[in-house]
């Protein structure tokens, strides 16, 4: 989070929109905290407020970090990409994130990094003291961040809305690019 303040404070922008996706919802959680001064509008997309009163992450993806360490590293990457998918992994749009990841190799390593960090990631307590316009979006289908814990979100966030993505999972913003661009535009704009 305060790599993100520094980035501002070099980029010389005192203020800004924060969108977080999975992780990134996880960091911008974490700045909004830590400098609230800094966010405008706060967009929470696939995450969790963490802590022991979210919902864990679903069993299949926690089976699936664990057999991923076993498989080559391409049938690993597919593995994953169709898990986040999930409900509708289409094959046409499985082969387009591929070869978005392929481009943008990310160390395996660093997967197992980012889980464990999402896996002990508790800001369930704070959550109630933002007061930053929020919009929590999630697909229903999620299988890698439950979908109850946008409900949690908006429950704590005072000014927090909910959009969900009927039949998409956690990589929602790709299966339904124009309707999340259309619902950023609307908030932040």
């Amino acid at each position: 989070a305060e790599d993100a303040a520094r980035v501002l404070d070099e980029a010389g922008v005192p203020r800004a929109h924060v969108v977080g996706t999975s992780l990134g919802g996880m960091i911008a959680q974490e700045l909004a905290h830590a400098r609230p001064e800094r966010i405008d509008h706060l967009v929470l997309a696939c995450t969790t407020p963490g802590g022991p009163e979210a919902h864990p992450m679903p069993e299949q993806t926690i089976e699936l970090l664990q057999k991923a360490v076993l498989l080559p590293e391409d049938e690993a990457l597919r593995a994953f990409v169709v898990n986040a998918l999930e409900p509708d992994p289409r094959p046409e749009l499985v082969e387009r994130i591929l070869e978005h990841r392929r481009a943008n190799r990310q160390d395996p390593l660093a997967w197992a990094a980012q889980a464990a960090a999402a896996m002990s990631f508790d800001r369930y307590e704070d959550a109630s003291s933002l007061a930053i316009p929020t919009l929590v979006q999630h697909g229903e289908g999620d299988v890698v961040v439950d979908p109850r814990n946008a409900d949690l979100l908006v429950e704590l966030i005072s000014d927090a809305r909910l959009e969900l993505y009927a039949g998409c999972g956690h990589l929602f913003f790709w299966q339904e690019p124009q309707r999340f661009v259309r619902e950023l535009e609307e908030f932040l704009l």
